[in-house]
């Protein structure tokens, strides 16, 4: 059994995002490996000694991370110490290590580089804190920094993997649909459950695009109920090892030497920011423009105010416009344009909170505009942003894909 131990006040108030605990779950899933559960602690000696003792009589191994730095409430590394009963020894090697990545002896050096005797040491390259690891005890203690704790993973896993080589492993295997309900995907796997009872089976809805997760400890059987849900939808089924519709995207632009440039008004800029997210994506995507007033839409991408005054911001008619307006100003060989209502407020009877429009076409080619299928105003802001830029991204690689509208494809509100 794997357990995590997440510590720090910062956590438990909501102040801080826990990212490590995803970043490691997500890690030990890829391997083969469960967590078993996961538990945040406070700074507090008495609530973090009782928990790691509870954790540690039931698992295998404990990972924790947080609580190693250099300030007042890291207390982690003593309150190990004392528990297990551990001399605090200064090393040398990791003081020298310190000074040398830092270039100067810094006050919190020595504290730092005073550890349990008998715990092995993961050198911190972006930071002060060590990583400790409790071979006996199958106890591992990692920085709280996202970034240090990455950088200390490959060895704590290592350790992992020595420590349960002998344990079963259970395997995942996702693939990603585009333009599909989970009520349409949730009978065939129903189905297949029943053929293969051993093995699990999940859905996991984004907005416009979903996964499914088989997993269990045969790799054929796994193979085999996989191969039937590509068969199934195959009209929906993105690119193996892509899990979101940008990164299909980005596969399918570099390799084939297209290029993307995208127009928003009520995304503000969502569908660039994901795109330009992923390493070299200069590759392929020339540019965006957020036009958010209709003096911009017009200003830039050469909307008609005629347009605008007759139909409005907010229409079918505009967010051609600013398709043909992106298509002018990058010369891209796809393009895509959004316009619509995010709400809260801005709504009306004819055009209510969550009408939002999207024109996605090849240069050259006749668009396909139509409405995103939202529930309108029953969804938060954000929730309507984030589902536009996924309807946006997967209707594109729809359209590359099959070369048929992404509205009939996905006709069905979300």
């Amino acid at each position: 059994m794997i357990e995590l131990i997440s510590i720090g006040d910062e956590l438990l108030h909501g102040a801080t995002l826990n990212t490590n605990a995803q970043f490691i779950a997500h890690k030990l899933y890829n391997a083969g490996f469960e967590v078993q559960r996961s538990t945040t602690l406070p700074d507090e000696k008495q609530a973090l000694q009782a928990g790691l003792k509870e954790a540690l009589s039931r698992s295998k191994v404990v990972v924790t991370t947080g609580g190693l730095g250099p300030t007042l409430d890291d207390a982690t590394k003593s309150i190990v110490s004392q528990m297990l009963g551990c001399e605090p020894r200064f090393n040398q090697r990791y003081f020298d290590h310190l000074c040398q990545l830092f270039g100067e002896e810094r006050s919190t050096f020595r504290s730092q580089s005073t550890v349990p005797e008998k715990a092995e040491l993961l050198y911190n390259q972006l930071g002060t804190a060590p990583g400790l690891i409790f071979a006996d005890e199958g106890l591992i203690l990692l920085p709280g920094v996202p970034s240090e704790l990455e950088g200390m993973w490959p060895k704590a896993f290592e350790f992992i993997n020595r420590r349960l080589k002998d344990a079963p492993r259970v395997w995942h295997k996702r693939i990603t649909l585009a333009l599909i309900r989970e009520q349409k995907v949730d009978p065939v796997l129903r189905v297949l459950k029943d053929q293969f009872p051993e093995l699990g089976f999940g859905i996991y809805p984004a907005y416009g695009y979903l996964g499914v997760r088989i997993s269990g400890d045969d790799l054929d059987k796994i193979d085999h109920a996989i191969k039937k849900v590509k068969d199934e939808f195959s009209s929906h089924l993105m690119t193996d090892g892509a899990f979101r519709p940008e990164e299909v995207l980005h596969e399918f632009l570099t390799q084939n030497k297209q290029t993307l440039a995208v127009a928003e008004s009520c995304t503000g800029g969502a569908i660039a920011n994901r795109i330009t997210m992923l390493p070299n994506a200069s590759n392929y995507f020339l540019g965006g423009v957020v036009s958010y007033s209709n003096a911009a839409k017009s200003s830039l991408l050469g909307v008609s105010k005629k347009t605008l005054q007759t139909y409005g911001a907010v229409s079918s008619e505009t967010v051609q416009e600013m398709l043909d307006g992106v298509f002018n100003q990058f010369e891209s060989d796809w393009g895509i344009a959004v316009t619509g209502i995010a709400g809260p407020s801005g709504g009306t009877d004819e055009k209510p909170v969550g009408t939002v429009w999207v024109a996605i076409g090849k240069r050259g080619e006749s668009p396909y505009i139509g409405l995103v299928p939202l529930s309108r105003s029953a969804w938060a802001r954000k929730t309507i942003i984030r589902a536009c830029s996924n309807f946006a991204l997967a209707g594109l690689w729809h359209l590359i894909q099959h070369n048929t509208s992404p509205f009939e494809a996905y006709n069905d509100k979300l």
